[in-house]
Protein backbone atom coordinates (compact mmCIF):
# COMPACT_ATOMS: atom_id res chain seq x y z
CA UNK A 1 0.00 0.00 0.00
CA UNK A 2 1.42 3.50 -0.84
CA UNK A 3 1.58 6.35 2.07
CA UNK A 4 -0.84 8.13 0.32
CA UNK A 5 -3.55 5.51 1.70
CA UNK A 6 -3.21 6.41 5.13
CA UNK A 7 -6.60 8.43 4.75
CA UNK A 8 -9.64 6.40 5.92
CA UNK A 9 -9.72 4.64 2.13
CA UNK A 10 -11.37 1.16 2.00
CA UNK A 11 -9.88 -1.09 0.14
CA UNK A 12 -10.93 -3.43 -3.18
CA UNK A 13 -12.64 -6.66 -2.12
CA UNK A 14 -9.44 -8.79 -1.48
CA UNK A 15 -6.82 -6.16 -1.33
CA UNK A 16 -6.42 -6.23 2.32
CA UNK A 17 -5.71 -10.27 1.98
CA UNK A 18 -3.12 -9.61 -1.10
CA UNK A 19 -0.77 -7.47 0.84
CA UNK A 20 2.44 -9.91 1.28
CA UNK A 21 4.03 -10.54 4.62
CA UNK A 22 7.41 -8.53 4.14
CA UNK A 23 9.80 -7.23 6.81
CA UNK A 24 13.23 -5.90 5.90
CA UNK A 25 16.30 -7.50 7.54
CA UNK A 26 17.02 -4.36 9.64
CA UNK A 27 13.57 -2.71 9.69
CA UNK A 28 15.78 0.42 11.18
CA UNK A 29 14.75 4.06 9.62
CA UNK A 30 17.65 6.45 10.16
CA UNK A 31 16.65 9.82 10.86
CA UNK A 32 19.64 11.44 12.26
CA UNK A 33 18.74 11.28 16.16
CA UNK A 34 21.45 11.52 18.18
CA UNK A 35 21.74 9.49 21.42
CA UNK A 36 20.24 10.46 24.27
CA UNK A 37 21.45 9.71 27.57
CA UNK A 38 19.10 7.22 30.04
CA UNK A 39 17.34 9.31 33.22
CA UNK A 40 15.01 6.57 34.05
CA UNK A 41 14.22 5.09 37.68
CA UNK A 42 17.86 4.33 38.10
CA UNK A 43 20.64 2.54 36.44
CA UNK A 44 20.55 -0.47 34.52
CA UNK A 45 22.81 -3.34 33.77
CA UNK A 46 22.40 -4.20 30.18
CA UNK A 47 22.77 -7.19 29.84
CA UNK A 48 21.64 -9.81 26.81
CA UNK A 49 19.84 -13.04 27.79
CA UNK A 50 18.64 -16.10 26.72
CA UNK A 51 15.47 -15.05 26.14
CA UNK A 52 13.98 -18.27 23.67
CA UNK A 53 12.63 -20.72 25.88
CA UNK A 54 10.39 -23.70 23.83
CA UNK A 55 7.11 -23.76 24.98
CA UNK A 56 5.27 -26.43 26.80
CA UNK A 57 2.01 -25.58 26.92
CA UNK A 58 2.17 -24.65 23.55
CA UNK A 59 0.00 -27.47 21.59
CA UNK A 60 -0.94 -25.77 18.53
CA UNK A 61 -0.40 -27.49 14.95
CA UNK A 62 2.56 -25.25 13.26
CA UNK A 63 1.14 -22.93 10.87
CA UNK A 64 2.12 -22.71 7.53
CA UNK A 65 5.19 -20.64 6.63
CA UNK A 66 3.36 -18.37 4.06
CA UNK A 67 1.12 -16.25 5.66
CA UNK A 68 1.06 -13.34 2.74
CA UNK A 69 -2.49 -13.91 2.32
CA UNK A 70 -3.25 -14.90 6.22
CA UNK A 71 -4.88 -11.96 8.90
CA UNK A 72 -2.81 -9.79 10.71
CA UNK A 73 -2.74 -7.86 14.28
CA UNK A 74 -0.22 -5.48 14.31
CA UNK A 75 1.14 -4.55 17.07
CA UNK A 76 3.51 -1.27 18.32
CA UNK A 77 4.96 -1.24 21.76
CA UNK A 78 7.65 1.19 23.41
CA UNK A 79 8.72 2.53 25.80
CA UNK A 80 8.39 6.06 25.38
CA UNK A 81 9.56 7.82 28.27
CA UNK A 82 6.85 10.42 28.74
CA UNK A 83 4.26 10.01 26.68
CA UNK A 84 3.28 13.85 26.20
CA UNK A 85 6.35 14.85 25.08
CA UNK A 86 6.54 12.18 22.47
CA UNK A 87 2.90 11.43 21.55
CA UNK A 88 3.61 13.32 18.31
CA UNK A 89 6.11 11.48 17.15
CA UNK A 90 4.93 7.76 18.20
CA UNK A 91 1.37 8.78 16.45
CA UNK A 92 2.54 10.01 13.14
CA UNK A 93 5.63 7.67 12.52
CA UNK A 94 4.91 4.88 14.14
CA UNK A 95 1.47 4.41 14.94
CA UNK A 96 -0.52 5.15 11.36
CA UNK A 97 2.69 4.51 9.06
CA UNK A 98 2.31 0.99 10.55
CA UNK A 99 -1.25 0.62 10.42
CA UNK A 100 -1.18 -0.77 14.08
CA UNK A 101 -4.02 -2.32 15.49
CA UNK A 102 -2.47 -2.25 19.39
CA UNK A 103 -0.33 0.40 20.80
CA UNK A 104 1.32 -0.68 23.73
CA UNK A 105 3.02 2.19 25.31
CA UNK A 106 5.43 2.28 28.99
CA UNK A 107 7.13 4.71 30.93
CA UNK A 108 4.11 7.34 29.76
CA UNK A 109 4.86 9.87 32.85
CA UNK A 110 1.22 10.75 33.78
CA UNK A 111 -0.96 11.36 36.63
CA UNK A 112 -4.82 11.62 36.98
CA UNK A 113 -3.99 15.48 36.04
CA UNK A 114 -3.79 14.83 32.72
CA UNK A 115 -7.23 14.54 30.75
CA UNK A 116 -8.33 11.15 29.61
CA UNK A 117 -9.21 12.07 26.71
CA UNK A 118 -4.79 13.36 26.25
CA UNK A 119 -3.41 12.33 23.10
CA UNK A 120 -6.37 10.51 20.96
CA UNK A 121 -5.18 9.36 17.60
CA UNK A 122 -7.27 9.56 15.21
CA UNK A 123 -9.24 6.42 13.87
CA UNK A 124 -8.00 4.73 17.62
CA UNK A 125 -10.02 4.42 21.16
CA UNK A 126 -8.68 6.69 23.85
CA UNK A 127 -6.02 5.64 25.87
CA UNK A 128 -6.68 3.36 28.60
CA UNK A 129 -3.65 4.62 31.28
CA UNK A 130 -2.95 2.99 34.55
CA UNK A 131 -0.82 5.86 36.23
CA UNK A 132 2.09 5.12 38.95
CA UNK A 133 0.33 6.52 41.98
CA UNK A 134 2.21 8.73 44.69
CA UNK A 135 5.49 9.80 42.47
CA UNK A 136 6.31 10.67 39.09
CA UNK A 137 7.51 8.03 36.08
CA UNK A 138 6.08 4.34 35.26
CA UNK A 139 2.74 3.78 34.48
CA UNK A 140 1.47 2.12 30.35
CA UNK A 141 -1.18 2.95 28.26
CA UNK A 142 -2.92 1.17 25.75
CA UNK A 143 -4.98 2.25 22.77
CA UNK A 144 -6.99 0.41 20.02
CA UNK A 145 -7.84 0.95 16.66
CA UNK A 146 -11.64 1.55 15.81
CA UNK A 147 -13.49 -1.68 15.12
CA UNK A 148 -11.23 -4.05 17.05
CA UNK A 149 -13.04 -6.32 19.85
CA UNK A 150 -11.68 -6.29 23.08
CA UNK A 151 -12.49 -5.98 26.49
CA UNK A 152 -10.54 -4.15 29.24
CA UNK A 153 -9.83 -6.83 32.11
CA UNK A 154 -10.48 -6.29 35.76
CA UNK A 155 -7.84 -8.21 37.52
CA UNK A 156 -7.03 -7.97 40.91
CA UNK A 157 -2.78 -6.78 41.07
CA UNK A 158 -0.32 -6.68 43.79
CA UNK A 159 0.38 -3.23 45.34
CA UNK A 160 2.68 -0.93 43.11
CA UNK A 161 2.14 -3.40 39.84
CA UNK A 162 2.03 -1.44 36.73
CA UNK A 163 0.22 -3.48 34.33
CA UNK A 164 -3.11 -3.34 32.08
CA UNK A 165 -4.83 -6.70 30.55
CA UNK A 166 -7.30 -7.03 27.96
CA UNK A 167 -9.14 -9.46 25.76
CA UNK A 168 -8.73 -9.63 22.10
CA UNK A 169 -12.11 -11.40 21.19
CA UNK A 170 -11.34 -13.77 17.96
CA UNK A 171 -13.46 -14.41 15.65
CA UNK A 172 -14.49 -18.06 17.10
CA UNK A 173 -15.70 -16.32 19.87
CA UNK A 174 -12.56 -17.46 21.96
CA UNK A 175 -9.84 -14.45 23.19
CA UNK A 176 -6.18 -13.71 23.22
CA UNK A 177 -5.12 -12.26 26.68
CA UNK A 178 -2.72 -8.92 26.42
CA UNK A 179 -0.88 -8.25 29.08
CA UNK A 180 1.05 -4.70 29.18
CA UNK A 181 3.52 -4.62 31.55
CA UNK A 182 6.25 -2.14 33.22
CA UNK A 183 8.30 -3.40 36.19
CA UNK A 184 10.94 -0.64 37.15
CA UNK A 185 14.84 -1.56 37.47
CA UNK A 186 14.59 -1.73 41.36
CA UNK A 187 10.44 -3.63 41.80
CA UNK A 188 11.95 -6.99 42.87
CA UNK A 189 10.31 -9.92 41.38
CA UNK A 190 6.59 -10.03 42.62
CA UNK A 191 4.99 -8.67 39.52
CA UNK A 192 6.64 -11.73 37.32
CA UNK A 193 5.73 -14.41 39.85
CA UNK A 194 2.40 -13.05 39.81
CA UNK A 195 2.10 -13.53 36.34
CA UNK A 196 3.79 -17.07 36.72
CA UNK A 197 1.21 -17.89 39.73
CA UNK A 198 -2.08 -16.55 37.80
CA UNK A 199 -1.06 -16.89 33.70
CA UNK A 200 -3.30 -20.16 33.80
CA UNK A 201 -6.34 -19.19 36.17
CA UNK A 202 -6.53 -15.39 33.83
CA UNK A 203 -6.82 -17.37 30.86
CA UNK A 204 -9.54 -19.81 31.90
CA UNK A 205 -11.57 -17.17 33.93
CA UNK A 206 -11.63 -15.13 31.05
CA UNK A 207 -11.66 -17.88 28.10
CA UNK A 208 -8.68 -17.23 26.32
CA UNK A 209 -6.67 -19.92 24.23
CA UNK A 210 -3.56 -17.86 23.93
CA UNK A 211 -1.07 -14.62 25.55
CA UNK A 212 0.84 -11.92 24.72
CA UNK A 213 2.99 -10.17 27.18
CA UNK A 214 4.18 -6.50 26.38
CA UNK A 215 6.19 -3.63 27.95
CA UNK A 216 9.52 -2.91 29.49
CA UNK A 217 9.91 -5.85 32.18
CA UNK A 218 13.71 -5.22 32.57
CA UNK A 219 13.86 -9.02 32.95
CA UNK A 220 17.43 -9.23 33.17
CA UNK A 221 17.65 -8.09 36.73
CA UNK A 222 15.65 -10.71 38.11
CA UNK A 223 16.58 -13.44 35.53
CA UNK A 224 15.40 -16.22 37.78
CA UNK A 225 11.88 -15.10 38.16
CA UNK A 226 11.81 -14.47 34.45
CA UNK A 227 12.97 -17.90 33.78
CA UNK A 228 10.62 -19.33 36.05
CA UNK A 229 7.58 -17.42 34.33
CA UNK A 230 8.57 -18.13 30.72
CA UNK A 231 9.33 -21.71 31.41
CA UNK A 232 5.96 -22.48 33.56
CA UNK A 233 4.23 -20.34 31.62
CA UNK A 234 4.97 -22.15 27.85
CA UNK A 235 5.99 -18.81 26.56
CA UNK A 236 8.75 -17.40 24.21
CA UNK A 237 10.63 -14.53 23.65
CA UNK A 238 9.77 -13.09 20.00
CA UNK A 239 12.59 -10.10 19.97
CA UNK A 240 16.03 -11.23 18.81
CA UNK A 241 17.53 -7.44 18.44
CA UNK A 242 18.60 -4.96 20.51
CA UNK A 243 16.06 -2.87 22.34
CA UNK A 244 17.71 -0.03 23.43
CA UNK A 245 20.20 2.33 21.88
CA UNK A 246 23.06 1.31 24.30
CA UNK A 247 22.58 -2.06 23.39
CA UNK A 248 20.40 -5.23 25.63
CA UNK A 249 16.94 -6.45 25.38
CA UNK A 250 14.67 -5.15 27.67
CA UNK A 251 11.34 -5.22 25.86
CA UNK A 252 10.55 -9.13 24.83
CA UNK A 253 7.38 -9.64 22.99
CA UNK A 254 6.01 -13.34 24.96
CA UNK A 255 3.57 -15.57 24.21
CA UNK A 256 2.52 -19.45 23.88
CA UNK A 257 1.47 -19.20 20.06
CA UNK A 258 3.53 -20.92 17.85
CA UNK A 259 6.94 -19.27 16.74
CA UNK A 260 6.46 -19.18 12.75
CA UNK A 261 3.28 -17.45 13.45
CA UNK A 262 4.98 -14.39 15.27
CA UNK A 263 7.34 -12.13 13.60
CA UNK A 264 8.89 -9.34 15.41
CA UNK A 265 10.29 -6.16 13.59
CA UNK A 266 12.73 -3.01 15.03
CA UNK A 267 11.78 0.46 14.91
CA UNK A 268 13.44 3.43 15.47
CA UNK A 269 13.23 5.01 19.04
CA UNK A 270 10.21 7.26 19.57
CA UNK A 271 11.02 10.85 19.96
CA UNK A 272 13.27 11.47 23.09
CA UNK A 273 13.16 7.81 24.51
CA UNK A 274 16.31 5.71 24.35
CA UNK A 275 14.29 2.48 23.48
CA UNK A 276 13.53 1.30 20.38
CA UNK A 277 10.21 0.49 19.37
CA UNK A 278 9.19 -3.04 18.21
CA UNK A 279 6.55 -4.07 15.67
CA UNK A 280 4.99 -7.59 16.26
CA UNK A 281 2.54 -8.74 13.30
CA UNK A 282 1.09 -11.84 14.49
CA UNK A 283 -0.90 -14.11 12.70
CA UNK A 284 -4.40 -13.99 14.15
CA UNK A 285 -8.08 -14.40 13.42
CA UNK A 286 -9.09 -11.30 15.47
CA UNK A 287 -12.79 -9.99 15.44
CA UNK A 288 -13.22 -7.02 14.03
CA UNK A 289 -16.37 -4.75 13.43
CA UNK A 290 -18.15 -5.73 10.92
CA UNK A 291 -19.39 -3.55 7.65
CA UNK A 292 -23.07 -2.05 8.07
CA UNK A 293 -24.84 -1.31 4.97
CA UNK A 294 -26.09 2.22 4.01
CA UNK A 295 -28.65 3.31 1.78
CA UNK A 296 -28.55 6.59 0.36
CA UNK A 297 -31.46 7.41 -0.62
CA UNK A 298 -31.75 10.25 -3.71
CA UNK A 299 -35.02 12.39 -2.69
CA UNK A 300 -34.28 15.13 -5.43
CA UNK A 301 -34.36 12.79 -8.25
CA UNK A 302 -37.70 10.58 -6.73
CA UNK A 303 -40.37 10.54 -9.48
CA UNK A 304 -43.28 12.00 -6.94
CA UNK A 305 -45.60 11.41 -10.06
CA UNK A 306 -45.27 8.52 -10.97
CA UNK A 307 -45.12 7.39 -6.99
CA UNK A 308 -48.72 9.45 -6.46
CA UNK A 309 -50.31 7.61 -9.05
CA UNK A 310 -49.87 4.29 -7.66
CA UNK A 311 -51.19 5.37 -4.54
CA UNK A 312 -54.13 6.86 -6.46
CA UNK A 313 -54.57 3.69 -8.51
CA UNK A 314 -54.52 1.53 -5.64
CA UNK A 315 -57.72 -0.12 -4.29
CA UNK A 316 -57.82 0.57 -0.56
CA UNK A 317 -60.71 -1.18 0.05
CA UNK A 318 -59.09 -4.29 -0.99
CA UNK A 319 -56.11 -3.99 0.22
CA UNK A 320 -56.55 -2.59 4.23
CA UNK A 321 -58.42 -5.60 5.10
CA UNK A 322 -58.50 -7.16 8.50
CA UNK A 323 -57.53 -6.05 11.73
CA UNK A 324 -55.27 -2.51 12.41
CA UNK A 325 -52.11 -5.17 12.62
CA UNK A 326 -52.96 -6.07 8.96
CA UNK A 327 -53.55 -3.15 7.46
CA UNK A 328 -50.36 -1.44 9.33
CA UNK A 329 -48.71 -4.51 7.72
CA UNK A 330 -50.44 -4.09 4.18
CA UNK A 331 -49.74 -0.23 3.97
CA UNK A 332 -46.05 -0.76 4.97
CA UNK A 333 -45.43 -3.20 2.43
CA UNK A 334 -46.63 -0.82 -0.13
CA UNK A 335 -45.03 1.94 0.67
CA UNK A 336 -41.85 -0.12 1.09
CA UNK A 337 -42.21 -1.57 -2.59
CA UNK A 338 -42.81 2.22 -4.15
CA UNK A 339 -40.04 3.58 -2.33
CA UNK A 340 -37.80 1.13 -3.43
CA UNK A 341 -39.45 1.34 -7.16
CA UNK A 342 -39.51 5.37 -7.57
CA UNK A 343 -36.63 6.82 -5.44
CA UNK A 344 -33.22 6.13 -6.71
CA UNK A 345 -30.78 4.93 -3.77
CA UNK A 346 -27.53 3.46 -3.72
CA UNK A 347 -26.37 0.72 -0.86
CA UNK A 348 -22.91 0.44 0.54
CA UNK A 349 -20.57 -0.94 3.13
CA UNK A 350 -19.66 1.27 5.70
CA UNK A 351 -16.47 -0.02 7.97
CA UNK A 352 -16.92 1.18 11.53
CA UNK A 353 -12.90 2.37 10.57
CA UNK A 354 -14.66 5.29 8.65
CA UNK A 355 -15.00 8.46 9.94
CA UNK A 356 -18.52 9.97 10.31
CA UNK A 357 -18.17 12.27 6.95
CA UNK A 358 -17.15 9.15 4.95
CA UNK A 359 -20.22 8.41 2.81
CA UNK A 360 -20.76 6.68 -0.85
CA UNK A 361 -19.01 9.67 -2.74
CA UNK A 362 -16.01 9.61 -0.52
CA UNK A 363 -15.87 5.41 -1.28
CA UNK A 364 -16.81 6.00 -4.48
CA UNK A 365 -13.79 8.20 -4.60
CA UNK A 366 -11.37 6.10 -2.73
CA UNK A 367 -12.11 2.90 -4.65
CA UNK A 368 -11.42 5.31 -7.98
CA UNK A 369 -8.28 6.47 -6.79
CA UNK A 370 -6.94 2.74 -5.25
CA UNK A 371 -7.63 1.52 -9.25
CA UNK A 372 -5.84 4.05 -10.96
CA UNK A 373 -2.58 3.42 -8.29
CA UNK A 374 -3.10 -0.27 -9.28
CA UNK A 375 -3.16 0.62 -12.96
CA UNK A 376 -0.50 2.94 -12.88
CA UNK A 377 1.85 0.47 -10.74
CA UNK A 378 1.36 -2.48 -13.48
CA UNK A 379 1.62 -0.52 -16.47
CA UNK A 380 3.82 2.81 -15.99
CA UNK A 381 3.13 5.04 -18.20
CA UNK A 382 2.80 9.24 -18.58
CA UNK A 383 -0.88 8.37 -19.70
CA UNK A 384 -1.74 6.19 -16.26
CA UNK A 385 0.25 8.70 -13.94
CA UNK A 386 -1.74 11.64 -15.28
CA UNK A 387 -5.11 9.27 -14.32
CA UNK A 388 -4.24 8.25 -10.60
CA UNK A 389 -3.11 12.57 -10.44
CA UNK A 390 -6.57 12.86 -11.29
CA UNK A 391 -8.10 10.52 -8.98
CA UNK A 392 -5.98 12.06 -5.86
CA UNK A 393 -7.53 15.27 -6.40
CA UNK A 394 -10.76 13.92 -7.17
CA UNK A 395 -10.47 12.15 -3.65
CA UNK A 396 -9.23 15.40 -2.05
CA UNK A 397 -11.96 17.33 -3.71
CA UNK A 398 -14.66 15.08 -2.36
CA UNK A 399 -13.34 14.44 0.87
CA UNK A 400 -13.30 18.31 1.77
CA UNK A 401 -16.50 18.74 0.22
CA UNK A 402 -18.19 15.71 2.54
CA UNK A 403 -16.33 17.16 5.44
CA UNK A 404 -17.84 20.49 4.73
CA UNK A 405 -21.10 19.44 4.66
CA UNK A 406 -20.70 17.09 7.54
CA UNK A 407 -19.87 20.40 9.65
CA UNK A 408 -22.41 22.36 8.28
CA UNK A 409 -25.17 19.43 9.08
CA UNK A 410 -23.89 19.13 12.37
CA UNK A 411 -23.65 23.28 13.25
CA UNK A 412 -26.99 23.45 11.85
CA UNK A 413 -27.86 20.69 14.69
CA UNK A 414 -26.16 22.15 17.42
CA UNK A 415 -28.01 26.13 16.73
CA UNK A 416 -31.37 24.50 16.17
CA UNK A 417 -34.26 25.48 18.29
CA UNK A 418 -35.15 22.12 19.81
CA UNK A 419 -31.57 20.97 20.95
CA UNK A 420 -31.79 19.61 24.30
CA UNK A 421 -29.20 18.92 26.48
CA UNK A 422 -28.68 14.80 25.67
CA UNK A 423 -28.53 15.63 21.66
CA UNK A 424 -25.79 19.03 22.20
CA UNK A 425 -23.76 16.53 24.17
CA UNK A 426 -24.15 13.49 21.50
CA UNK A 427 -23.52 15.92 18.75
CA UNK A 428 -20.23 17.21 20.65
CA UNK A 429 -19.27 13.81 20.77
CA UNK A 430 -19.39 13.45 17.58
CA UNK A 431 -17.69 16.54 15.91
CA UNK A 432 -15.22 15.20 18.27
CA UNK A 433 -14.89 11.57 16.98
CA UNK A 434 -16.06 9.67 20.05
CA UNK A 435 -17.55 6.71 18.73
CA UNK A 436 -21.06 5.40 19.55
CA UNK A 437 -19.76 1.37 20.77
CA UNK A 438 -17.70 3.19 23.05
CA UNK A 439 -20.58 4.15 24.79
CA UNK A 440 -21.53 0.53 25.66
CA UNK A 441 -18.90 -1.84 27.34
CA UNK A 442 -18.79 -5.17 26.50
CA UNK A 443 -21.52 -7.18 28.20
CA UNK A 444 -21.09 -10.55 29.66
CA UNK A 445 -23.74 -13.29 28.77
CA UNK A 446 -25.33 -15.59 30.74
CA UNK A 447 -23.26 -18.81 29.87
CA UNK A 448 -19.94 -16.23 31.00
CA UNK A 449 -19.16 -15.50 26.94
CA UNK A 450 -18.71 -11.95 26.27
CA UNK A 451 -20.62 -9.88 23.55
CA UNK A 452 -18.49 -7.30 22.18
CA UNK A 453 -19.75 -6.65 18.35
CA UNK A 454 -22.16 -4.05 18.03
CA UNK A 455 -24.60 -6.73 17.07
CA UNK A 456 -23.94 -8.96 19.62
CA UNK A 457 -24.54 -6.19 22.46
CA UNK A 458 -27.67 -5.08 20.77
CA UNK A 459 -29.20 -7.97 20.28
CA UNK A 460 -28.14 -9.41 23.80
CA UNK A 461 -29.81 -6.03 25.62
CA UNK A 462 -32.45 -6.58 23.06
CA UNK A 463 -33.45 -10.28 24.74
CA UNK A 464 -33.21 -9.05 27.87
CA UNK A 465 -35.55 -6.07 27.60
CA UNK A 466 -37.47 -8.21 25.82
CA UNK A 467 -37.54 -10.79 28.82
CA UNK A 468 -38.62 -8.15 31.31
CA UNK A 469 -41.44 -6.90 29.40
CA UNK A 470 -42.35 -10.77 29.23
CA UNK A 471 -45.98 -11.42 30.52
CA UNK A 472 -45.86 -15.14 32.26
CA UNK A 473 -49.93 -15.15 32.25
CA UNK A 474 -50.91 -13.40 29.30
CA UNK A 475 -54.86 -14.86 29.60
CA UNK A 476 -54.56 -13.39 33.09
CA UNK A 477 -57.08 -10.02 33.57
CA UNK A 478 -55.62 -7.06 34.56
CA UNK A 479 -56.08 -5.83 38.03
CA UNK A 480 -59.01 -3.69 38.31
CA UNK A 481 -58.58 0.40 39.31
CA UNK A 482 -60.67 2.99 40.96
CA UNK A 483 -62.53 4.77 37.94
CA UNK A 484 -61.63 8.08 37.64
CA UNK A 485 -64.63 9.01 35.12
CA UNK A 486 -67.56 8.29 34.16
CA UNK A 487 -66.82 8.84 30.79
CA UNK A 488 -65.34 6.10 28.41
CA UNK A 489 -64.27 5.94 24.74
CA UNK A 490 -66.10 3.88 22.35
CA UNK A 491 -64.18 4.45 19.19
CA UNK A 492 -61.51 6.21 17.61
CA UNK A 493 -62.10 8.20 14.56
CA UNK A 494 -59.15 8.66 12.17
CA UNK A 495 -59.74 11.40 9.07
CA UNK A 496 -57.99 12.90 6.68
CA UNK A 497 -57.42 15.88 8.45
CA UNK A 498 -55.88 14.00 11.53
CA UNK A 499 -53.36 12.06 9.35
CA UNK A 500 -52.08 14.87 7.41
CA UNK A 501 -51.38 16.75 10.70
CA UNK A 502 -49.09 13.75 12.01
CA UNK A 503 -47.59 13.64 8.54
CA UNK A 504 -47.00 17.09 9.03
CA UNK A 505 -45.21 17.03 12.29
CA UNK A 506 -42.67 13.85 10.57
CA UNK A 507 -38.87 15.28 9.88
CA UNK A 508 -37.94 14.27 6.50
CA UNK A 509 -34.38 14.43 7.14
CA UNK A 510 -34.47 11.54 10.05
CA UNK A 511 -33.35 8.40 9.23
CA UNK A 512 -35.20 5.36 8.18
CA UNK A 513 -37.29 3.30 10.88
CA UNK A 514 -37.54 -0.04 11.23
CA UNK A 515 -39.94 -0.37 8.65
CA UNK A 516 -37.87 0.56 6.22
CA UNK A 517 -40.13 3.11 4.88
CA UNK A 518 -38.24 6.93 5.06
CA UNK A 519 -40.38 9.79 6.44
CA UNK A 520 -39.59 11.38 2.91
CA UNK A 521 -42.11 8.53 1.95
CA UNK A 522 -44.40 9.46 4.09
CA UNK A 523 -44.80 13.21 3.45
CA UNK A 524 -44.70 13.14 0.07
CA UNK A 525 -48.70 12.95 -0.07
CA UNK A 526 -48.44 15.47 2.83
CA UNK A 527 -48.73 19.54 1.55
CA UNK A 528 -51.39 19.18 -1.50
CA UNK A 529 -53.62 22.19 -1.10
CA UNK A 530 -54.94 23.16 -4.56
CA UNK A 531 -58.01 21.34 -6.26
CA UNK A 532 -58.73 19.57 -3.07
CA UNK A 533 -62.13 18.99 -0.77
CA UNK A 534 -61.82 21.37 2.12
CA UNK A 535 -58.40 22.84 1.18
CA UNK A 536 -57.85 26.30 -0.09
CA UNK A 537 -54.59 28.40 -1.09
CA UNK A 538 -55.23 30.06 2.39
CA UNK A 539 -54.29 27.64 3.91
CA UNK A 540 -50.97 27.40 2.11
CA UNK A 541 -50.13 31.04 2.97
CA UNK A 542 -50.89 30.15 6.59
CA UNK A 543 -48.89 27.17 6.37
CA UNK A 544 -45.99 28.90 4.25
CA UNK A 545 -45.91 32.32 6.60
CA UNK A 546 -45.18 30.29 9.63
CA UNK A 547 -42.43 28.62 7.89
CA UNK A 548 -40.95 31.81 7.04
CA UNK A 549 -41.18 33.26 10.23
CA UNK A 550 -39.44 30.32 11.67
CA UNK A 551 -36.45 30.83 9.18
CA UNK A 552 -36.77 34.40 10.48
CA UNK A 553 -36.24 33.57 13.69
CA UNK A 554 -33.17 31.19 13.34
CA UNK A 555 -31.60 34.05 11.34
CA UNK A 556 -31.36 32.19 7.91
CA UNK A 557 -32.12 33.60 4.27
CA UNK A 558 -35.94 32.78 2.73
CA UNK A 559 -36.30 32.73 -1.08
CA UNK A 560 -39.93 32.28 -2.77
CA UNK A 561 -40.32 30.97 -5.87
CA UNK A 562 -43.85 31.36 -7.68
CA UNK A 563 -44.68 28.91 -10.51
CA UNK A 564 -48.02 29.07 -12.78
CA UNK A 565 -48.12 26.68 -14.97
CA UNK A 566 -50.76 26.66 -17.37
CA UNK A 567 -52.65 23.91 -18.36
CA UNK A 568 -50.97 21.35 -15.88
CA UNK A 569 -54.95 20.31 -14.76
CA UNK A 570 -55.36 19.15 -18.49
CA UNK A 571 -52.69 17.73 -18.94
CA UNK A 572 -51.68 16.08 -15.52
CA UNK A 573 -54.86 15.50 -14.69
CA UNK A 574 -55.89 14.94 -10.32
CA UNK A 575 -53.67 11.71 -10.70
CA UNK A 576 -50.74 13.53 -10.51
CA UNK A 577 -51.45 14.63 -6.84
Amino acid sequence: MPPYLGLAIPLLPGAEEARPFVVTPDGNTDNGRSSRGHNGDGPRTLARANTNTTSRRNNNPPAPRNVGHSPLLTVVSANVRGLRSNIADLSHNFVLRQKADIVAVSETWMSDTVDPSFGKIKGYTKWVRKDRIGRTGGGVAVCFKNGLQTQELSVDLPQQMEALFFRIVLTDNSGLLLCVLYRPPRQGRFSLDFLAEEMDNLLQRHGCKNVLIVGDLNFHLEQQAYNNLVTVSGLTNHVTFQTHERGGLLDPVLSDLPEERILCQQLDKVGSSDHHAVLTKIQLHVAREKAAPRTIWLWEQASWRDMRGALTATDWQTVLTGDAEEMTNALTSILATLQDRHVPHRTYLAKATNPQWFGFRCQIAAEAKYAAWRRYKQRPSQHNLAMHRAACKRMTDTSKWARKHWEQDLRRKLTGPGVGDKTWWTLVKERQGVMRQESVPPVTRQDGTTASSSDDKAALLAKLFAEKMHVESPTRPPPVLPRETAHTITSIPITTELVEKALGQLDAGKATGPDGISPGAETMCQGTFGFRPGRSTSDLLLLLSQEWQDTLDEGLDTLVVALDIAGLMTECGMRVF
